[in-house]
């Protein structure tokens, strides 16, 4: 069984600009030891994602070509070689590659610094000439956001970056194979946007943003210590700072006044800060990246919020000379600048409306914009079926195209193919398979107003419409009868009505199932004798509700009735045809498990869920119940069994916000499949996992059945 469901909040995009949202937190209550289990999980439709894009993320090299150090999912490196953009994945770990930083040295080798989200490491990559090698730097505590790589003049890494745990800016200083980490500035609060330079003789200069005070702040390493003062404390002030020195090793410093919406440069002559707005036209001066040309004039990249725009001033001696590199789409974000050997600026930085990373040079012709990368988002509302070699088919929502996509392994390695690109295809998605592998799916359209049924043939998706025009709820569940014709069951959000659309050889006949009450949250199954069964939720009763289709019409019975239950059921039908069901129980905050045995309906808990709302139950050939959920307790995907000690809960991927959207299908040796989204890092995920090694449901030894 197969059914979609409403996004329970915002999930965290590609890129998020001004805020994070952070689910809060609760503590778990104790859960029986988890089954042993092998879990290989697969990335069946992966875009990347951009996670903290640093303005340390373009260098050049000494001919002037462009590096990029870029990620969030993975760190990624891109490099321009006459005209071609490469790439290469730096680190495959998961959740790394947030505040990248980037040096290249003399020899034209890269290094980079950057953060490991998912352990809160900071790591660091160099280039040699045998690959890339790749180090944890530190790992005390939650350390490494805003981390910032510089160089000295042996080619020696300094790194400097915050920990979050004491709370201070710590830099780490490599000499060989050793690191040598300090706490340079003790905090009250939080730092941002930290920056980091090396002047001639050797010594360090930090600048970053002072989150509790809204100031910009300067450091700079001394014999006796480090030397901290306050740049400017006139309102919101600092954010998005850039630093360079000068050839006498004095500071400038570029950076968005938030109070006035103004882009601000901060310049220290030896005896004071030099302080002037640059530019103050609009809401602009985010994202700053500051470069001194081969004159020592400044030059600042920066972002214009009223003109979603990426611009650039330039100190020509006299006055601020300012331009617009690229107009609209959200570009400017997270900007880099450096200047190569013939003084030409390149500028790396995000359009966010279209999540692509892009960079620009200015030649004698002008600007000449590139798209070097893109980031996406694909893989929720998923929905999973087994062939009948065991290969998986998974349909799912695009959400970068807004389009219905399916994927499948059939042939081994993991094929995606868009059925339906009409925007706002694929809200909800519901796939089954017939008899011969042909795949069906039933999905939601136009904004949830469209009940849409698409069906594979050797002629590509054949598509057509079953319901248009309707406030349809975002729950929809698919099953095929014995002659691979389709059922689908969803609600009616103008009424609350529980609905199953019937495919026949005229079309598609549409009847009421139950009308009484709120009805909504649909699960469906289908028998051996073409008989439809529909679980579903009612809100106005707050009861789990089971309906069994009869030659009279719907016989309709509560399954549950203690406190706020049966939220999001997925029902499946044992092998005796006698229905189970797991759903949730809002008033106990646990995901439950009802069987209906010797015709009463028997309830008890499976895991503690808190509000959750995606759980897929699947039995193997024994009867015994699994159901895959995902814990918001811990943001991870889960799989409870029901063994003979009763039920026991595994984790299978805690590696990110991962687990939503979850669909089970139970493979011919028993071993669970599961299709979910990874919120994290946007993308659609597919997990094997083995069969339990005892394997005895309770309730049909009970009852003298084992079948």
């Amino acid at each position: 069984m197969v059914f979609a469901l409403a996004l329970l909040g915002a999930l965290i995009g590609s890129l998020t600009l001004r805020a994070l949202v952070a689910p809060s937190a609760r503590a778990a209550p104790a859960r029986p030891p988890a089954a042993k289990a092998t879990w290989d999980i697969q990335c069946v439709d992966c875009p990347k994602r951009f996670d903290e894009v640093s303005n340390h993320s373009l260098r050049v090299n000494d001919a002037g070509y462009p590096r990029l150090a870029y990620g969030g999912d993975h760190l990624y490196f891109a490099w321009e070689e006459e005209g071609v953009w490469q790439y290469a994945t730096v680190d495959v770990s998961p959740g790394v590659g947030a505040y990248a930083s980037l040096a290249v040295d003399k020899a034209g080798y890269s290094h980079i610094a950057y953060q490991d989200s998912y352990r809160g490491d900071l790591k660091y990559a160099s280039q040699t000439p045998q690959g890339w090698k790749v180090e944890v730097v530190d790992s005390a505590g939650e350390v490494g956001a805003s981390a910032a790589l510089a160089l000295d003049g042996l080619g020696r890494p300094a790194i400097a970056y915050y920990d979050d745990s004491t709370p201070a800016i710590k830099v780490a200083q490599g000499s060989g194979n050793a690191w040598n980490v300090t706490e340079a500035i003790p905090l009250n609060w939080v730092a941002r946007n930290i920056n980091l330079a090396i002047d001639g003789a050797g010594g360090l200069h930090i600048s970053y943003y002072d989150l509790n005070g809204g100031d910009l702040v300067y450091a700079r390493q001394t014999p006796g210590g480090w030397e901290v003062q306050t740049v400017d404390a006139e309102g919101d002030v600092g954010k998005d700072d850039s630093l360079a020195l000068d050839a006498d090793g004095n500071p400038y410093i570029s950076y968005n006044d938030e109070t006035q919406h103004t882009l601000k440069l901060a310049h220290w002559t030896g005896d004071a800060w030099d302080l002037q707005t640059v530019d103050a036209e609009g809401d602009v001066g985010a994202f700053t990246s500051l470069a001194l040309d081969s004159g020592g004039l400044p030059v600042i990249s920066y972002h214009d919020w009223q003109q979603e725009s990426l611009k650039l001033a330039h100190f020509n001696g006299a006055k601020w000379e300012i331009s617009v590199v690229d107009a609209g789409q959200g570009a400017g974000a997270a900007t880099s600048l450096t200047i190569d050997g013939e003084g030409r600026e390149q500028v790396s930085y995000l359009a966010t409306a279209d999540s692509l990373l892009k960079y620009s040079v200015h030649g004698p012709e002008g600007w000449r914009v590139r798209v070097v990368d893109s980031a996406g988002q694909a893989g929720d509302q998923t929905s999973l079926a087994l062939d009948r070699a065991g290969m998986a088919h998974i349909s799912y929502h695009d959400v970068d195209r807004d389009a219905l996509k399916v994927a499948t392994n059939a042939a081994g390695d993991w094929i995606t193919e868009t059925v339906d690109d009409e925007p706002g295809a694929g809200g909800a998605t519901a796939l089954a398979l017939t008899g011969s592998d042909e795949a069906r799916i039933a999905y939601l359209a136009a904004s949830q107003s469209t009940l849409k049924y698409a069906a594979a043939t050797e002629n590509g998706w054949q598509i057509e419409t079953v319901v248009a025009d309707a406030p349809l709820g975002a729950s929809i569940a698919l099953a095929l009868d014995a002659d691979g014709r389709g059922r689908i069951a969803y609600y009616d959000g103008s009424d609350g009505t529980v609905r199953v659309a019937r495919q026949t050889e005229s079309g598609w006949e549409i009847g009421t199932v139950d009308s009484t009450g709120s009805l909504s949250y649909v699960s469906l199954a289908v028998d051996a004798a073409n008989r439809a069964h529909v679980a579903y939720y009612d809100a106005g009763n707050q009861d789990l509700k089971y309906a069994s289709e009869s030659a009279d019409g719907w016989d309709v019975e509560t399954a549950s009735s203690e406190g706020d239950t049966g939220n999001y059921p997925s029902l499946k039908l044992d092998a005796a045809g006698d229905p189970c069901i797991s759903y949730y129980d809002m008033t106990t905050l646990q995901l439950m498990f009802a069987a209906k045995v010797d015709g009463a309906w028997q309830a008890e808990p499976v895991a503690a869920s808190g509000l959750a709302g995606f759980d897929a139950l699947g039995l193997d050939e024994a009867g015994n119940p699994m159901i895959g959920y995902y814990d918001d307790l811990t943001s991870s995907l889960k799989l409870a069994r029901r063994l003979e000690s009763g039920w026991t809960v595994e984790t299978v991927d805690d590696s990110s916000d991962a687990g939503s959207f979850v669909s089970l299908a139970v493979a011919g040796d028993g071993g669970p499949r599961l299709s979910y989204y990874d919120a994290t890092d946007s993308d659609l995920k597919y997990a094997v996992g083995s069969a339990a090694v005892v394997r005895v449901y309770l309730p049909r030894l009970q009852n003298g059945n084992q079948g």
